[in-house]
């Protein structure tokens, strides 16, 4: 099942992190401010109304390797939020992972290149950045026995087998692409991602935070001080 767009609801939690109310997900805008009040009474919060966007652009990994400063850095992260339990995660990084072996086995438009080792450089330093050694070493024994080119079967067979290996590590079925991921296991990835730059956090900024949630509390006492008079 993919991931449907449209409009979710979000409750601030605390001052300046704003969570998804379980199971809002609407097409229509208006329903969705429906229920974003409805929530608002009832749980006492502040509630907003935002547009649900796709998990490729919510986790684009060509953003990631821009704000990482690489290619290595933003597959790491995602190895990282994979091994932390987001399937998500693992999604991305098998298309990821399964395009560095199209490539470097010489598919696609460039597969000339591929022939050269000095092109294969940055796709192999990649597959090292995240300990896919044994993936190299069955890279360079295809381009050993093919040097003129890797047959497309042999290629699609290093993909399907590197497939089976990585789900066996992982231990569970990785959807082909994280746009067959459930909304259910969208939902569980990011809250895991979201608790992983919890622990990041600078002590400042946890210190910003309690000051807010501080103020926040006085002026609330201050309030229905004010009323009960």
């Amino acid at each position: 099942m993919g991931e449907e767009e449209g409009y979710e609801v979000e409750f601030e939690e605390r001052p300046g992190r704003w969570v998804p109310v379980a199971g809002a997900i609407y097409k229509d805008k208006g329903k969705a401010e429906e229920r974003g009040k409805r929530e608002a009474e009832e749980m006492g919060v502040e509630t907003r109304v935002v547009p649900r966007k796709p998990i490729w652009e919510e986790w684009n990994f060509r953003k990631l390797t821009s704000r990482m400063g690489g290619t290595s850095q933003a597959i790491r992260e995602m190895k990282k939020r994979g091994e932390a339990g987001a399937v998500a995660a693992w999604a991305i990084y098998k298309a990821h992972i399964e395009n560095l072996i199209k490539l470097a086995c010489g598919a696609g438009p460039e597969g000339e290149w591929a022939r050269e080792p000095a092109f294969r450089t940055t796709l192999i330093n990649d597959l090292e950045a995240v300990g896919e050694t044994e993936l190299i070493e069955q890279i360079d024994g295809l381009w050993r026995k093919h040097p003129k080119g890797i047959p497309r079967s042999e290629t699609m067979d290093l993909q399907d087998d590197w497939d089976k290996e990585v789900e066996r590590r992982v231990g569970r079925r990785i959807p082909g692409t994280p746009e067959d991921l459930t909304r259910e296991e969208i939902e569980e990835s990011r809250r895991i991602v979201r608790e992983m730059h919890e622990l990041k956090k600078p002590p400042e900024k946890e210190i910003t935070e309690l000051e807010e949630m501080k103020r926040e509390l006085e002026r609330k006492i201050e309030r229905l001080r004010r009323e009960a008079k």
